[in-house]
């Protein structure tokens, strides 16, 4: 998620096993240990752009790499708090807000090295979207009461509500996955397989994938509180496939940029232009019933020595945010 939210999440981790006399030296180990793992950022390469999206959140956000992360931290918070309160203690709050990275980030959307090096797999849960204001909001407020008051059972009560949070967002996804799954069967489509993701911000309103047939079906489904849930149907793409990749070993590099992105993009991929050809990431869109990608692969078959490009296609317009607001309030028509 957010780094904001990444370190308030580290936080009330370590306030919540401390005591009240170290609740505050906690803090501020579980903060650097949250905020750490994102340091994969700063590691890019310059001529490759598929390497910088490949290496976020990869083996620093790895299970196998939390007690060396957590360790990283501690010296780092040892040193901050002028050795205070031991190295013991500030380590075991350094590595339970380090810990919280990469589960956290498993949580979202994006896909996250959680098992690496013994998997490739970008675990996704799909349960929160990468910026939620509810969610941060909750871990502030108990954060800031428990720090003021010394009282580590208000961060304990804090890190439950924060857990009810994500598990409601995976009871969320159930129900538009279902609700999804039920439209697909009445179009007569026999779903290969299906995302389900939440739009920002909020856990009503959802994205919805399918692939079908070899090809790709695009919803949105908003989810009824006090009324019936409702789907918004989008465009049907066909997925992107570089059928010569296999008989032209002079396309290795071409081949290989499209073989990453669409392990990157969990293998939603299309065709969003074709001049230049751009394969699009189908997981991400301004409104959730379009097609239109935030970035995509500029991939040149006549030229497949080229290496990799990716444009970025992420301007918001105010149009864009009014639609966006009416899908979310049950408004929009359709």
């Amino acid at each position: 998620m957010d780094p904001v939210t990444q370190g308030l999440t580290g936080i009330i981790a370590a306030q919540s096993v401390s005591d009240n006399r170290t609740i505050r030296y906690a803090a501020v180990a579980g903060l650097i240990g949250g905020v750490l793992p994102d340091v994969d950022v700063f590691i890019h390469s310059f001529d490759d752009p598929l390497f910088n999206l490949l290496i976020h959140r990869h083996f620093t956000h790895a299970l196998i790499f939390i007690p060396a992360g957590g360790l990283i931290a501690a010296g780092i918070a040892w040193l901050l708090l002028k050795r205070r309160p031991g190295f013991k203690k500030t380590w075991f709050f350094a590595t339970l807000g380090y810990a919280t990275g990469g589960l956290l980030d498993a949580c979202t959307s994006y896909g996250t090295y959680l098992y690496w090096p013994f998997s490739d797999h970008r675990v996704a849960w799909d349960n929160i979207a990468i910026i939620d204001p509810a969610y941060t909001l909750v871990l502030f407020v108990f954060i800031v009461l428990a720090y003021r008051k010394k009282a580590r059972r208000l961060a304990a009560i804090g890190l439950v509500l924060g857990l009810c949070y994500l598990a409601a967002g995976f009871a969320a996804k159930n129900t538009a996955t279902r609700i999804l799954t039920d439209t697909a069967k009445r179009r007569g489509h026999e779903v290969e397989r299906m995302r389900v993701m939440p739009t920002i911000g909020n856990l009503i309103l959802w994205r919805g994938i399918y692939e079908t047939n070899g090809g790709f079906h695009v919803d949105a489904v908003r989810l009824g509180l006090f009324s019936a849930h409702h789907v918004y149907s989008g465009p049907a793409v066909q997925k992107f496939r570089a059928a010569e990749c296999a008989k032209s070993p002079k396309k290795r590099l071409y081949c290989r940029n499209i073989e990453l992105f669409s392990h990157f993009a969990d293998g939603y991929i299309f065709e969003y232009a074709q001049d230049p050809l751009i394969i699009g990431d189908l997981r991400y869109a301004m409104l959730p019933h379009q097609v239109k990608p935030l970035w995509g692969l500029v991939a040149t078959p006549q030229k497949p020595g080229m290496r990799s490009e990716l444009r970025y296609f992420t301007r918001v317009r105010p149009a864009t945010l009014k639609d966006f607001w009416k899908m979310l309030a049950g408004q929009y028509p359709g």
